[in-house]
């Protein structure tokens, strides 16, 4: 429910995410564009991590894993009064250093911690959850030899990551089959990279999705996305964001109809309208046909235009960190967009 694409670069600072294994319930690989349901930057698929409910993890639970190159340890405490479910868990790990082929050590050594929680609860027909998680690690960098700028040899020194987000989710099942849910986020990272940057993040998500009762043959859903960031930079010698100090909001707007043509073909199409600072309005539609050719076989197609929009690394960055720049950022950076024909079978 939580997008950890950072908006600094359009990635994934994958160093700074972690998820107790026993409590993720399944991890979604959506192969191809995304961008009607996920917006700008679902460009090639989607990694969905979706997690237990707290009712399914109750009691207590110790996990510990040690190998030669380091250590996991993990506990886990639920709990459940009346209606309402929660869990607690705290975990750590240890990396070692690693070492070339020659026997030379590698500044790559890792350890990190975590603290986190969940509750949920139901009343009538609304479902209620909030889950929040804090944690800091201190990655090695690997050294790649001697990096100069403007004449002055640097050195990569340890990274020093944290973050803290908190999640409130309320759903309510409607007369019909009908949904109606609200989801609001409030993350904040930091991550220091000597000799080259320090980025404190904090950005402010809410989300309204309403899914219809169905009606005849269409399945109509759809939904608004407000999200706000402020992002704060410490520039170095190698690289300058400027402005140092920076706001940006994206705001959408989204729909979909599955249509049921007949009780084994079915069309989907979508729209998402997606604002960003940067380039303005990006949409992002989608069609999808598929036909069940039996219970367990079924072809389908698509036809998709997707966005990747530019970030701060696009628009902001001068290398290096004072003039003479020889790389210069600009106003002038367009979208990537892609258009995408699909065909698959699954069976």
């Amino acid at each position: 429910g939580r997008s950890v694409y950072a908006p600094l670069f359009s990635g994934v600072f994958w160093d700074m995410q972690d998820v107790m294994l026993e409590d993720v319930e399944r991890i979604e690989v959506i192969s191809g564009p995304g961008g009607t349901m996920w917006g700008v930057n679902a460009v090639n698929g989607v990694i969905n991590i979706i997690t237990r409910g707290a009712a399914a993890t109750q009691g207590s639970l110790v996990a510990l894993g040690a190998a030669s190159d380091g250590l996991d340890a993990a506990f886990r405490q639920g709990g459940q009064s009346g209606n309402a479910s929660w869990r607690a868990y705290g975990k750590v790990l240890r990396r070692s250093h690693g070492e070339t082929a020659a026997g030379t050590r590698v500044n790559d050594a890792w350890r990190q911690a975590q603290l986190g929680f969940r509750a949920d609860w139901e009343r009538g027909s609304d479902t209620f959850t909030i889950n929040g998680n804090l944690y800091r690690g201190r990655p090695g960098q690997p050294e790649p030899g001697e990096i100069s700028v403007t004449g002055t040899a640097l050195r990569l020194g340890e990274l020093d990551t944290e973050g803290a987000n908190l999640t409130a989710h309320w759903e309510r099942a409607l007369d019909g089959g009908g949904r109606l849910s609200v989801q609001a986020y409030l993350d904040h990272t930091r991550r220091e990279v000597p000799p080259t940057f320090t980025e404190s993040l904090w950005i402010a998500d809410l989300q309204l999705e309403h899914t219809l009762p169905a009606w005849g043959r269409h399945s109509l859903m759809w939904g608004a996305n407000l999200r706000h960031s402020w992002d704060s930079v410490q520039n170095s010698e190698v690289i300058a964001f400027l402005p140092a100090n920076e706001q940006q909001t994206w705001g959408s707007l989204y729909a979909q109809d599955e249509l049921a043509l007949h009780p084994d073909l079915s069309l989907t199409v979508g729209a998402r309208i997606e604002r960003n600072d940067y380039t303005g309005n990006e949409f992002l539609p989608t069609a999808r046909l598929a036909w069940r050719m039996s219970p367990r076989h079924t072809v389908w197609s698509a036809l998709s235009r997707t966005v990747r929009a530019p970030t701060r690394l696009d628009v902001d960055a001068f290398i290096p960190g004072r003039p003479p720049y020889l790389l210069r950022g600009g106003p002038q950076v367009r979208s990537e967009v892609a258009k995408v024909f699909e065909a698959g079978y699954r069976g």
